[in-house]
C-alpha cells in the first residue's frame, strides 16, 4: 500500500468517528482529520486556560485533534489541543477567549463563553465577528454560500 492509499484509508477510519449530518457532510468531506486528542489533554488545556470548551468542540477534538480544510481559496487550520493551549498561554489571551485556529488571510478563529468568533487580521480595523453559538454553526459559516 503506497503512502497515498494509506492516508486515504487512515482518513476513512478517522471519518467514521466524526459523525456530522446534513449540510456539514459537505464540509467534512474536505476536512483532513487527525488522530483523536486524548481526553486528559483536553481537560488539561481547559484547566490551564481556565475555561470550559464548548461540548461539540470537545466532541470534535475527541474525534480529530485539529485538522485542515480547503474550500476553494479558503484554507483553515484547526489547531491540535496542545498547540492551542501553548499559543493561548503565550499570547496571554483575555480570560475566556480561546483561539483555536487560523486562516490563510491571517484571520484567527476563537470561542468565548460558548460563542464562536472570527478575529480579522490585526492589520484590519474590524472587531470580532460572530460565527455561531456552536462548533457546528461555526463550521457552517465556512461552507460556500
Amino acid at each position: 500500500m503506497n503512502a497515498t492509499a494509506a492516508e486515504v484509508d487512515r482518513q476513512r477510519r478517522l471519518r467514521r468517528r466524526f459523525r456530522l449530518r446534513g449540510p456539514l457532510l459537505d464540509l467534512t468531506s474536505g476536512l483532513e482529520l487527525a488522530e483523536p486528542a486524548p481526553v486528559a489533554e483536553i481537560v488539561a488545556a481547559e484547566k490551564a486556560l481556565r475555561t470550559r470548551f464548548p461540548a461539540d468542540y470537545v466532541q470534535f477534538l475527541k474525534a480529530s485533534n485539529g485538522g485542515r480544510l480547503q474550500l476553494g481559496a479558503t484554507a483553515v487550520e484547526l489547531w491540535p489541543v496542545h498547540h492551542l493551549r501553548r499559543l493561548n498561554e503565550e499570547r496571554g489571551s483575555e480570560l475566556g477567549l480561546v483561539v483555536f485556529g487560523s486562516g490563510l488571510s491571517g484571520d484567527e478563529f476563537a470561542f468565548r463563553h460558548g460563542r464562536f468568533l472570527r478575529l480579522p487580521d490585526r492589520d484590519k480595523l474590524a472587531g470580532p465577528e460572530p460565527r455561531g453559538e456552536s462548533f457546528a454553526e461555526f463550521l457552517r459559516t465556512l461552507l460556500p454560500q
